[in-house]
């Protein structure tokens, strides 16, 4: 599933919305201060290439989240 057959389904946005310029504007990629930040808020340990991973996101939402979202983008 791509990301635009993803947003569609979960109905984030409609496939209309999704080709205006609000929708494609705010794609970007975050910062890696942000995402140090973010992890010290829903995972355990430092933040870095061998030592964040899923089993270390501490609130079950947010591993669930993270599972549907990196299995739809990697399919």
């Amino acid at each position: 599933m791509c990301l635009r057959e993803f947003v569609v389904h979960t109905d984030l946005y409609t496939l209309l919305e999704m080709d205006t310029p609000l929708y494609t504007n705010g794609l970007y990629e975050a910062l890696r201060s942000t995402v140090v930040r973010f992890w010290g808020v829903i995972g355990r340990g430092p933040f870095g290439r061998s030592k964040a991973r899923v089993s270390c996101i501490v609130d079950l939402i947010y591993r669930y989240l993270h599972r549907l979202i990196a299995t739809s983008i990697a399919s």
